[in-house]
């Protein structure tokens, strides 16, 4: 079963209240758009962020892969056309902390 919406902004708070915690307060959120999710990549307005050039990290809570190729019905998959929670402290480095 997919996560719903509410587990996903559920998992945002909880990420935000953590950043909030150290010496950097004040992390941004964005949503952004998967448009590859092997290599995983996405698209936030104009700039498009990647595993591979270390723009974007991926949170333990999204999958790229599985065991026993069980990708294809596991509910953490990622995929193309899922929207990306996205926090940030420098606008460099962005992490994936969920998806809907």
């Amino acid at each position: 079963m997919n996560p719903t919406f509410d587990d996903s902004m559920a998992r945002v708070a909880a990420t935000v209240r953590r950043f909030s915690r150290d010496e950097n307060p004040d992390p941004e959120v964005w949503i952004g758009k998967v448009t590859s999710a092997a290599p995983p990549v996405v698209q936030l307005g104009t700039f498009t962020l990647s595993v591979g050039d270390g723009s974007l990290v991926l949170s333990h809570c999204i999958c790229v892969s599985c065991p026993n190729d069980k990708l294809a019905v596991c509910p953490r998959a990622l995929r193309a056309g899922d929207r990306a929670v996205l926090v940030s402290r420098d606008q460099q480095t962005y992490y994936m902390v969920g998806k809907f």
